[in-house]
């Protein structure tokens, strides 16, 4: 990633969850839409889910608060 980037995105960190109308609410509406589709996969409890494309947390926050174990990949 060039500097330029990543500068932009290090910049826009510590702001982009004002982008969300209403954190809460978001985080609970993606970990329930995320759970709903894992369930339907027949994706046995415990789940496990590798969060690739991280982000600030909305969905692996979402399955967490549904006892989906996510690991975050830095």
């Amino acid at each position: 990633m060039s500097d330029s980037v990543l500068d932009f995105y290090e910049g826009l960190a510590e702001e982009y969850h004002l982008l969300f109308a209403d954190w809460e609410q978001s985080v609970d509406r993606q970990g329930a839409v995320l759970d709903a589709l894992l369930r339907r996969s027949g994706a046995p409890p415990p789940r496990r889910v590798l969060d690739c494309a991280c982000g600030i947390g909305t969905q692996a926050l979402g399955l967490a608060a549904r006892a989906t174990r996510c690991t975050p990949r830095t």
